[in-house]
């Protein structure tokens, strides 16, 4: 409260100090609010900011390197691009659903967002300018989503559990292939980093590969044979291709992983098999992601990141979030061993050997069950705070009376100030999830 009503101090005092009297001042900050009114006086309204994630979307690391801290997530129908560093937002607009699934090419150029509902629509983005590149319309509806490695193609899983694959450097809308799934809905599709012909998806409890080419899809629903496992086999919560091999595998929420393998007679990659079940930890996996095509980062639901290498030994995990359950985890584009700032020194985390060598990687964030984004930067077991969101229903909103800040509470206890001109959080407190704020209201005064 004490720093509250210093922060207000602050403001006031900013707004009765004497303002500069040079005319040149006054007539170049005229000529930029006439251009800025003559580029705008086209829309009714602007968006000057957004406040707020959907979590369940997830949030992708867009930097195309070390230099820049770059997000991308989504705020309704609208995709934010956040630069964390410079406290920016350049909005991606267009969409008139809401947008249900992102991702983004290895390079960390391109960019696909798409949506479901009525006239669904696939965008694909430049993110080094922030433009549209693509739309295609009435793909559907979108609730799966990934590019290839290359950026060349585009995959989706459609409202109707339709796979469709596009080229969409043609200017057709016709996608190449597309296939209507005799399987569960499914939740999740990504590509191989090492092939762009070939995919996965899962649904709770089955998993479907994918393999393409210019004249065939081969679609493959492998069997779940856990009589021969002795164990149940699904509860799937994330699927990923394994470094270094043909094999793939998937997380589930009893905390092991199932590894698939290609049959050694088998057409091609979509043919393939359960070879093994891993126990990794007692505790539910929530997501996977292979990184540099070297290591596997698993996410769960303890609110740690473990990394493994491609047999699945623990290589190092983060353990230091304390933000809830691990709903994404995304990268920086670049490998490791690019990074040149890098030090040897005691900061610097180290794998789980005898050897205790450096464990390099770049830097990544994470987004949790409570709407929290965490960055961990290069080369170390630091973590930042990047945003925390309400994860629930905001259902209290209170302007102050005499400066630019606005109270904004939620169900799940969340209480946030904003500065809205200045685009910063003032104060924040979690009451936490049963203390639900449903009224807010300022005194005459502001001072409370």
């Amino acid at each position: 409260y004490n720093e509250y009503k210093s922060y207000l101090r602050m403001v006031h005092s900013d707004k009765t100090e004497g303002k500069p009297n040079n005319e040149s001042s006054r007539k170049t900050k005229q000529s930029k609010s006439d251009a800025e009114e003559k580029e705008q006086d086209h829309f009714a309204l602007n968006l000057s900011w957004c406040f707020g994630l959907n979590k369940e979307v997830g949030v992708l690391n867009v930097s195309p390197d070390d230099s820049k801290k770059l997000l991308l997530y989504t705020s309704g129908h609208t995709g934010v691009l956040y630069d964390f560093q410079n406290n920016t937002q350049t909005f991606l607009q267009g969409h008139v659903n809401n947008i249900s699934c992102i991702a983004v090419s290895e390079n960390k150029r391109w960019l696909a967002m798409g949506d479901t509902g009525k006239d669904s629509m696939l965008s694909i983005w430049d993110t080094t300018t922030a433009t549209p590149i693509r739309y295609i319309f009435n793909v559907g509806g979108v609730l799966a989503l990934d590019v290839s490695h290359d950026a060349r193609y585009v995959a989706i899983i459609t409202s109707n559990n339709v796979f469709k694959v596009w080229d969409w450097t043609h200017e057709t809308d016709d996608p190449i292939h597309k296939e209507e799934l005799e399987s569960g809905q499914q939740l999740q599709l990504v590509f191989n980093p090492h092939s762009s012909f070939e995919l996965m998806s899962i649904s709770a409890d089955e998993v479907v590969f994918y393999h393409f080419n210019e004249e065939k899809l081969t679609v493959h629903i492998p069997d779940l044979p856990e009589k021969d496992f002795n164990r149940n086999i699904g509860n799937f919560s994330g699927c990923a291709f394994m470094p270094n091999s043909s094999e793939a595998l998937t997380t589930s929420r009893d905390g092991t992983v199932t590894v698939f393998s290609r049959f050694q007679k088998a057409e091609n990659e979509a043919i393939k098999r359960v070879t093994k079940i891993v126990v990794l930890t007692d505790e539910p996996l929530t997501t996977v992601i292979q990184y540099d095509k070297s290591l596997m980062a698993v996410g769960s639901t303890d609110g740690s990141v473990r990394f493994y290498d491609e047999q699945l030994r623990l290589k190092n995990w983060y353990h230091s979030f304390h933000a809830g359950s691990i709903l994404s985890v995304s990268f920086a584009g670049g490998a490791a061993k690019d990074i040149v700032s890098f030090e040897v020194d005691a900061t610097v985390p180290t794998e789980s050997n005898l050897e205790a060598t450096p464990f390099r990687i770049c830097d990544f964030v994470v987004c949790t069950e409570q709407s929290i984004v965490c960055h961990v930067p290069s080369y170390t077991d630091k973590v930042e705070e990047i945003l925390h969101e309400h994860n629930d229903e905001i259902k209290a909103i209170a302007a102050h009376p005499t400066s630019h800040l606005v109270a904004l509470g939620s169900y799940c206890g969340l209480l946030k100030i904003w500065d809205y001109k200045n685009k910063k959080v003032v104060f924040k407190r979690a009451f936490g999830m049963g203390r639900e704020i449903t009224a807010l209201a300022y005194d005459h005064i502001g001072e409370f």
